[in-house]
């Protein structure tokens, strides 16, 4: 095998690249020249005890120089292997061994406390007029509010945030000294900060049909109920106040209506007295009624006189004494009905009738202000009995209850989350590398 060395005499004056690159290609036939079980085992070395083609091949059946390249060759590939375990156990299994490390023996046990809420409308029973001062003011367009979507707002919000810390001295649960350093809040914690720790402990879902689950973690199994029935309270608290300003502007629009009905019933009475004094009459329509019917039985009297005349001067002498009493009697009577006629006119000398239809209309509107008055009344009533009762609730369906053991971190879930996470990042970046090595030619 004398034509396999690389002697300068038989290649002549050669480069060192064109010698690596002639080198590279016998190695690779040489390889290819072996069975494939053959070459499986030369991949490894061969036996143990040097047997198989490579361990002849490195023996006396291949010549040194070859031997030592198929050596190197091997020796490479074991180092890459090598290198490879190296690379996924820093990458991959190192951390998933500080994570399981953290979890189970360094990390306080949190303790996990779940519930759940949604809204209930209170509508009460509302007459006419309460009716038209909630259409007055606008009332019915709470009903399109999505309370679910405010309830999950609210619950992730600083406000809540800093209304929770104030009742119960959050941040002070959350930075206390015996919470190891990596699950602690910091003692001078910004409101950024304290707010995005807030939305890491108390995560909110929202459901279909307007309800909110909400999941509350702490330190303490007795401060973690008591961090939930806050936030449900707190939710109860907020729901009410949108309706508030409502029943407000309810309460102060019927008191408007009040007092506007009240000086419309106080004009009306006033020009119902003045018309009355002014014409001397109490009440013209009861007395036009009455008049009419005086008038009526005068001349019923009057007929009734007039036939008795006309009988007694068909059979008796026209100066006989009956018939002149019978009409002095009818005189008597037209002159009645004449004075009770004159009556019917006022002192300008206008017929009653226009007196008494003036009358008829101050008197409507005095009975159409009164009406309303009471009708303004019975509204300011509803709207503030409205006013003092909750109209909106938040209710806990699924109540909070006290958590009696902690449940995170679980070290078993959070090493084969990180497993997972850190060998697919791995995976991906070693195909990226593969790849844009092959691109580069490198």
């Amino acid at each position: 095998m004398a034509s396999d060395s690389f002697d300068d005499d038989e290649l002549g004056p050669v480069s060192r690249e064109e010698r690596a690159d002639a080198e590279r290609r016998r190695r690779r036939d040489l390889t290819a020249d072996l069975p494939s079980r053959q070459r499986g085992r030369a991949r490894h070395g061969g036996g143990k005890d040097g047997s198989g083609p490579l361990g002849e091949m490195a023996g006396a059946t291949l010549p040194g120089d070859t031997a030592d390249q198929i050596t190197l060759l091997l020796n490479g590939r074991r180092q890459r292997l090598r290198n490879l375990w190296i690379r996924i156990g820093l990458i991959v299994i190192l951390p998933t061994i500080i994570v399981w490390f953290y979890a189970a023996l360094i990390a306080t046990p949190r303790y996990v406390c779940n519930f759940e809420i949604t809204y209930q409308a209170y509508a009460p029973n509302s007459n006419l007029s309460a009716s038209l001062v909630q259409s007055a003011v606008g009332a019915s367009q709470l009903d399109a509010v999505d309370y679910g979507t405010l309830l999950y707002e609210y619950i992730r919000s600083a406000d809540l945030a800093n209304k929770v810390d104030q009742q119960i001295n959050l941040r002070e649960h959350y930075s206390s000294d015996r919470i190891d350093g990596l699950s602690r809040l910091g003692k001078n914690a910004s409101q950024q900060a304290y707010l995005a720790y807030w939305r890491a402990h108390v995560s909110v879902a929202e459901g279909f049909g307007g309800y909110v689950t909400v999941q509350v973690e702490g330190f303490e199994p007795a401060y973690t109920l008591l961090l939930a029935q806050t936030i449900t309270t707190d939710a109860d608290n907020m729901i009410n106040s949108l309706g508030a300003a409502a029943l407000r502007a309810q309460v102060k629009s019927a008191t408007v209506q009040l007092y506007v009905a009240g000086v419309l019933l106080k004009n009306a009475n006033t020009a119902l007295t003045v018309f009355r004094n002014t014409h001397g009459d109490l009440d013209p329509s009861f007395a036009a009624t009455q008049l009419a019917t005086i008038v009526g039985t005068f001349e019923s009297n009057l007929a009734l006189l007039n036939a008795q005349l006309q009988q007694a001067e068909a059979n008796m002498q026209p100066n006989a004494s009956q018939i002149v009493q019978l009409k002095l009697q009818a005189g008597a009577l037209q002159q009645q009905i004449q004075s009770e006629r004159a009556r019917l006119a006022d002192k300008a000398g206008a017929t009653y009738s226009n007196t008494v239809a003036q009358y008829n209309d101050l008197l409507a509107n005095q009975q159409f202000a009164a009406t309303t008055y009471q009708s303004a009344q019975q509204g300011l009533i509803v709207a503030q009995a409205n006013a003092a009762s909750q109209q909106n609730f938040a209710v806990d369906f699924v109540a909070p209850i006290l958590p009696d053991q902690p449940t995170l971190p679980d070290p078993l879930i959070s090493s084969l989350t990180i497993l997972l996470v850190f060998g697919s990042l791995y995976a991906i970046g070693n195909l990226l590398f593969a790849a844009f090595r092959d691109q580069s030619g490198l």
